[in-house]
């Protein structure tokens, strides 16, 4: 993995694995640490996600049980930086940040539920365990504006509906 830092007026290029992310800092020289590294375990998980999806959406080859190996390995990564973005967001002062990063944390668990538990070998007690963390993590938030206090119910109510989905991925799994 290659980490770039390159400063160019206000922002920020970070280049992982061929990907770019440019990040938007704004102009103060004072910019906190955790906000680089939530950027770029954000762009981890990006890769994580494009990695995915490619083997995910990819015509069948001769070389199939490669392609599963590499989305297996794309999951375990994912858990692993979706687990690195959860702690760090534990430093977090910014509320909007706080916000968009679990927001992010949840939206890169669910969006393929079934495979990132299965893949993870993730239980049902670990993954409520995870969800209540989260769940307690935005719930304590205090939100300076209602645009915030939106995005934050939003995010509660995803939550809420991530947890019936897993509920009812466990049932068809013990069938």
């Amino acid at each position: 993995m290659a980490y770039k830092d390159v400063k160019n007026d206000a922002s920020y290029e970070l280049i992982i694995n061929g990907g770019k992310s440019v990040v938007a800092v704004g102009d103060d020289a004072d910019i906190p640490l955790y906000k680089f590294t939530a950027a770029l375990v954000c762009t981890q998980i990006s890769d994580c996600m494009n990695t995915i999806e490619k083997y995910e959406h990819a015509t069948i080859t001769t070389n199939s049980l490669s392609a599963e190996e590499n989305i297996k390995n794309a999951y375990v990564e994912l858990w692993k930086q979706i687990n690195n973005l959860y702690h760090l967001s534990n430093s977090i002062d910014d509320v909007q940040l706080r916000v968009v990063i679990c927001n992010e944390i949840y939206n890169s668990f669910t969006k393929n539920i079934d495979n990132m538990i299965a893949y993870n070998s993730i239980s049902e007690e670990q993954y409520l365990e995870f969800s209540s963390a989260i769940k307690e993590k935005v719930t304590q938030m205090d939100t300076p504006s209602s645009n915030i206090t939106k995005k934050r119910d939003a995010l509660l109510l995803a939550i809420d509906n991530a947890d019936k989905e897993v509920g009812d991925y466990f049932i068809r799994k013990a069938r």
